[in-house]
């Protein structure tokens, strides 16, 4: 159990200041500025007498490479501009960021559906753009109080990708969407609530998903991500794509992967981020004790659009390391753990890649992966690809959507390759399902 849950969300929040004032823990990489690198100059070191140790950074990737320096582009540059000029990343200088934000979760027993916050999503640009290209991967500030609704998952925990009877709109070599109706009988719980501190009347925010999960024993998990810039419709909160590492029990996670949610980042391009839970309370983005290595890409950075990027997680040198394209991004000390009682949570024992969208409606009208539906003609839709876990075992992957609105398919039968996502209910004949209701 959490020492105090007041005690976490306050040092939570005392790094988020921290951060908003843009003073940050940082690890030298060591390796020389590439031409045109627009982020040389090594960020400060932040003077806290209680920060976690520095873990020494792995000598090799998660995928084996040695660490090269992130090619960064200008400040607040575009997804699409980074595309354009081949640059991995750039820092976001909008005026606001939101730590806490509303995030969903998925465990082996069960997934989060609901919860409640006062967060107000701003608005949305003036003119949202929809991509559908696709990269295919090779293999053919305040702190919280809210009520929320779990239901047990229908995973079965070590099982491979599984091919249910698929529905007119689902492809022959795709995994049907778990139908709504059929989720066991949802069990109340309480988690740590969600807050902008705006003054905002509570809402409900409802959690969709499609994941891809397997229980297994190892020091981490990567994958190739499809990076898009998928529509986030107004009100709504936010899509995304991750990877997860998990205890048994799901109640210690680590996250990494992309995402557009505007309370967070402030506008509508995919940016970096990571997470973590502890002892099942969530803690914030890109902050919350989380350190910083100077040469990678930072948390909250601006992503290329329309590109194939590795993400891994690995636990090495006393911390959970997070890893993005050429070089590591920083890392989740064990000590973050330690301190509220957790001391074996230094491998994973569950998995899990998927798409996420957070929205007050459970037919959301947002786009998730590449806003094209899975099984769609065109092979438009966005992939993961090539999960390979950290010393252990050949990835066997259990696919499943929790919702009728967004589709989840094995990519020719692999168990640990998919395509994902669709576009919302904003189109239901393009959904996951033509049972959807039009909700935009």
């Amino acid at each position: 159990m959490l020492k105090s849950r007041r005690g976490l969300l306050a040092a939570g929040l005392a790094v988020a200041v921290v951060g908003a004032l843009g003073v940050a823990s940082t690890m030298n990489a060591g390796a020389e500025q590439v031409s045109g690198d627009q982020g040389a100059a090594k960020a400060p070191v932040a003077d806290q007498a209680d920060a976690p140790a520095v873990s020494t950074p792995p000598a090799k990737l998660p995928w084996g490479d040695k660490p090269q320096r992130v090619r960064r582009g200008r400040d607040g540059a575009s997804s699409r501009s980074l595309k354009a000029q081949g640059l991995q990343a750039a820092s976001d200088h909008n005026a606001h960021t939101l730590d806490f934000a509303p995030k969903g979760r998925s465990t082996r027993t069960s997934v989060l559906r609901s919860e409640k916050t006062d967060v107000q999503p701003p608005a949305p640009a003036a003119s949202p753009s929809t991509t559908t290209t696709t990269t295919a991967p090779d293999d053919s500030t305040t702190s919280p109080t809210t009520s929320s609704t779990t239901s047990p998952a229908a995973d079965p925990t070590t099982a491979a990708a599984t091919t249910s009877p698929a529905s007119p709109s689902t492809s022959a070599a795709g995994v049907a969407p778990l139908a709504a109706s059929s989720t066991p009988n949802a069990v109340s719980s309480t988690t740590p609530p969600v807050t902008g501190n705006n003054g905002a009347a509570s809402k409900s925010v409802n959690f969709l998903y499609s994941v891809a999960s397997q229980e297994q024993k190892a020091d981490g998990l990567y994958a190739s991500v499809d990076i898009k810039k998928p529509t986030l419709a107004k009100g709504e909160y936010h899509t995304l794509a991750e990877l997860a590492v998990q205890t048994d029990d799901g109640s210690q996670t680590v996250e990494v992967g992309w995402n557009v949610d505007r309370s967070v980042n402030g506008d509508d391009d995919p940016h970096l981020f990571v997470f973590h839970w502890i002892n099942g309370e969530p803690t914030c983005y890109n902050a919350c004790g989380f350190q910083q290595f100077d040469g990678g890409a930072k948390p909250g950075d601006t992503l290329p659009v329309d590109t194939l990027k590795k993400f891994g997680i690995e636990h090495v040198n006393n911390a959970w390391w997070i890893a993005y394209d050429t070089n590591w991004v920083g890392n989740f000390p064990d000590k973050l753990w330690n301190e509220q009682g957790v001391d074996d949570f230094t491998y994973g024992s569950y998995f899990q890649a998927f798409g996420e969208v957070a929205a007050p409606t459970s037919t959301p009208c947002s786009q998730m992966g590449s806003g094209v539906k899975v099984g769609d003609p065109s092979g438009a839709a966005a992939r993961m690809g090539n999960l390979t876990y950290i010393n252990g075992p050949t990835v066997n992957m259990y696919m499943r959507s929790t919702n009728l609105v967004y589709g989840m398919s094995s990519i020719k039968n692999s168990t640990r390759s998919f395509m994902y996502g669709g576009p919302g209910a904003s189109d239901p004949e393009k959904s996951s399902t033509d049972t959807v209701k039009p909700a935009c």
